[in-house]
């Protein structure tokens, strides 16, 4: 049986990781023939060559002329809610993928323009994982996941039932460096208590071990705000959590839980994979039954030499 009671500031509080509300959508990318997907680079300010065209009618970018991406070269997508907007993920088939990484590390840009039809539905900055294949467009709003999406053959979907996700600052790390992720709860119409604890698999060399973790209690998205609860941070255990002293929350939305700071060891390289550790994560309602909950996608972490080169 799950663990379910933690000693918390000298008080047992059922407590557990929760995750925001993101979502998977993994069915086959397709080109939609009525509406050609082509994706190219981008950029905010003029540069020579690109073509000016305007997001939303209120947001100018600009576009290369050459797509470097077509639909048919995605082969399934994943769309992660974070705390700047939504992420997707584009699993690039492999001989795409070769010419796709050898551009980016060529070319000053930061940015992936998303067209359908010729027309711009979305952008966002773009960073790619030449091992895994997996090219991630961050910054996009939901209006935007969700054309991107639909065109690519797949659906930004709302999840169904309690979830708890960790959100990274970011996904790419040198050996030695340090990055904070936040953990969120979506999907629960009454919480009472909660406690979550990381796991962090894969890898090819080396560690990324939690050094530090923390509840930021004065965030606007906090998922107790200012109601009357105890709360507390196991160092040791690397675990965190809190309890309402009466009563339940509606945790329905994303609502935040707590941070970690992890640190990658100077020999790390490779893909690490973080996410809830639901053998040590508990979610209770207010009669301290235990809500059954599922991990949100894992957040994957690039460790290398040099990781951002390939997010230019």
């Amino acid at each position: 049986m799950r663990k379910a009671m933690v000693v918390l500031t000298a008080a047992l509080v059922s407590v557990s990781m929760v995750g925001v509300g993101s979502v998977r959508a993994q069915e086959s990318a397709r080109s939609v023939k009525r509406s050609p997907v082509s994706l190219h680079l981008a950029s905010m300010t003029p540069v020579k060559g690109f073509k000016q065209m305007t997001l939303d009618r209120d947001q100018t970018v600009y576009v290369s002329p050459k797509a470097v991406l077509s639909g048919g070269d995605v082969a399934s997508t994943e769309a992660v809610e974070t705390r700047g907007g939504v992420d997707m993920l584009l699993s690039v088939k492999e001989e795409a993928a070769k010419r796709f990484g050898k551009l980016l590390r060529t070319r000053a840009t930061d940015r992936l323009a998303v067209l359908s039809g010729g027309r711009l539905i979305g952008v966002g900055s773009v960073s790619f994982n030449a091992g895994e294949r997996v090219a991630t467009i961050t910054g996009l709003s939901s209006t935007q996941a969700q054309r991107v999406a639909k065109v690519l053959g797949s659906e930004v979907a709302v999840p169904v039932g309690a979830m708890m996700t960790v959100v990274p600052a970011q996904r790419t790390l040198s050996p030695g460096e340090s990055m904070t992720l936040d953990v969120f709860v979506n999907g629960v119409p009454s919480l009472r208590g909660y406690q979550a604890a990381l796991a962090v698999t894969g890898g090819a060399s080396g560690s990324v071990a939690v050094t530090d973790l923390w509840i930021q209690k004065d965030r606007p998205d906090y998922v107790f705000g200012k109601l009357d609860k105890l709360d507390a941070v196991d160092r040791v255990g690397a675990r965190l959590g809190g309890v309402l002293m009466d009563g339940g929350v509606d945790a329905t939305g994303p609502l935040y839980l707590g941070s970690y700071t992890v640190q990658a060891s100077a020999d790390a390289s490779g893909t690490f994979r973080i996410n809830i550790r639901d053998d040590d994560s508990d979610l209770r309602n207010p009669q301290s039954f235990q809500i059954r909950f599922a991990p949100g996608p894992d957040a994957t972490i690039t460790v290398g030499a040099s990781p951002r080169a390939t997010d230019k």
